[in-house]
C-alpha cells in the first residue's frame, strides 16, 4: 500500500463522513427536537453576544441610576420629609435600579427616605 492508496482512502472516509453528517443535520433540522435544538443553540450564543456588547452600557447606567438614587434621597434627607412625588421616584428608580442587578448599596439610604415623613 503506498501514500497514494491511503490518501484515496482518508478521502472516501471523509467523503461517507460528510454524507452522513449532512443527513444527519437535515434530520435533526426537520425534527421538533432539532428545532428546538438548533434554535436553543442560537438563543444562547445571541445571549452571550448581547451581555457582552450591553455590559458596559448596563454597567454606566446602574452608575448613573445610583447617583440619581443618592441625589435624591439626600435632599430628602436634608428637608427632613418626603413628598409622594419623590417617594415614587426613589422607589421606581430602586426597582430599576435592582433589576439591573445593582447591588444592595441603596437599600440603606433608600429605606431611610422613604421612613421620613410624607407631605404633599
Amino acid at each position: 500500500m503506498n501514500l497514494q492508496d491511503i490518501i484515496d482512502i482518508l478521502a472516501k472516509i471523509a467523503a461517507i463522513i460528510t454524507s452522513i453528517s449532512v443527513i444527519g443535520v437535515f434530520f435533526i433540522s426537520v425534527t421538533k427536537w432539532g428545532k428546538n435544538l438548533i434554535a436553543n443553540w442560537f438563543s444562547g450564543v445571541f445571549k452571550i453576544i448581547l451581555e457582552k456588547e450591553l455590559d458596559p452600557i448596563r454597567k454606566a447606567t446602574k452608575r448613573t441610576l445610583r447617583g440619581d438614587i443618592e441625589k435624591m434621597c439626600e435632599q430628602c434627607r436634608i428637608k427632613e420629609y418626603i413628598t409622594t412625588d419623590e417617594y415614587k421616584d426613589i422607589t421606581e428608580a430602586n426597582d430599576e435600579y435592582i433589576a439591573i442587578r445593582g447591588n444592595g448599596y441603596t437599600c440603606g439610604i433608600v429605606k431611610n427616605a422613604l421612613s421620613l415623613p410624607i407631605k404633599g
